[in-house]
């Protein structure tokens, strides 16, 4: 519906055109204007896809193998930092691999040009101004039919701030570990919903005589063989109003998993904000040292109104 350009053929003006040509000729001049129209929505697939790989910070990239030849997309260029030229060769790209990590991208890709499997590995490069960038590259090799490597093709995505972001927080988690496992309280994070053992620390293996696995299997189990009152459904009654929002705060007698001595703690429990999840926080207290010294004084008391009733 647009003209895209004239197509002018010259016959002699004594021939007269039949039907059957001038179909011919309006065929020939559609099939023009397809590839005219054609060409033009190749540039703006080319150009969408750039912007994309812009917005993504994805490129992409095709290593001719036999002739060492390597085509980069714009945004594969700027990811590394360099002006764009026609072809970049293997030897050019790997020099500006960090040498912390040149050896495992080689033994990756020479299994890959071996086998022809595809593969996928973080590595990191210093860029043309000697920054260093983290890319996630993701690829295969295109074999011929007799087993000979051909092409190589695939993408690198520049992964440097979800790396900062994922150190960040790999940091943060094992200072919040180191916290969690010098709290002289046993610390037990919980299933909002099912009330399932997520996580312990140190202090609530040690007063249990179990580790972490042990306890996550136990669950609300060690809690709810305790002397009457002191049963499962109470325990899940507590645990479902710290859920709602209303925090606890009360005294518990369970048993000890190994001795089955009677084994006296104080609970808080409390919804909290964890690492992007609300979780169930159960602050436990080993009160048994207490718990004697009251029955001490009880019996001392009551001794003291025998001797001088």
């Amino acid at each position: 519906g647009q003209l895209r350009g004239i197509l002018s053929i010259s016959r002699s003006s004594s021939e007269v055109w039949t039907e059957a040509e001038k179909a011919a000729l309006a065929g020939l001049s559609d099939r023009v204007g397809q590839l005219l129209y054609g060409d033009h929505t190749l540039r703006e697939r080319e150009a969408q896809l750039a912007e994309a790989q812009a917005i993504a910070g994805m490129g992409s990239w095709d290593w001719d193998i036999p002739a060492n030849r390597i085509r980069w997309s714009n945004e594969q260029f700027r990811i590394h930092g360099r002006e764009p030229v026609d072809v970049v060769t293997y030897e050019w790209f790997f020099s500006h691999i960090h040498p912390e990590d040149q050896a495992r991208v080689q033994d990756l890709m020479n299994a890959s040009l071996k086998a022809g499997t595809p593969f996928e590995l973080p590595y990191r490069i210093i860029r043309g101004d000697g920054e260093q960038r983290w890319l996630y590259a993701r690829g295969k090799t295109v074999m011929s039919d007799d087993g000979q490597p051909l092409r190589m093709v695939g993408t690198s995505h520049d992964v440097t701030a979800q790396q900062a972001a994922d150190e960040a927080l790999r940091a943060s988690e094992e200072n919040y570990r180191t916290i969690f496992d010098s709290s002289n309280d046993a610390t037990f994070i919980h299933d909002l919903k099912t009330g399932a053992v997520l996580d312990a620390n140190r202090r609530a293996c040690d007063i249990h005589g179990m580790d972490l696995d042990e306890l996550k299997t136990r669950g609300i189990d060690l809690i709810g063989d305790g002397p009457p009152p002191f049963n499962q459904e109470l325990a899940i009654e507590y645990m479902s109003r710290a859920a709602e929002g209303d925090p606890q705060r009360f005294e518990w007698c369970t048993f000890h998993p190994q001795t089955r001595e009677e084994m006296w703690v104080e609970v808080s429990l409390q919804r909290v904000h964890m690492i992007g999840e609300d979780r169930l926080l159960a602050l436990v207290r080993d009160i048994r040292e207490r718990k004697r010294a009251e029955a001490a004084l009880i019996a001392s008391e009551e001794a003291y109104r025998t001797i001088f009733k």
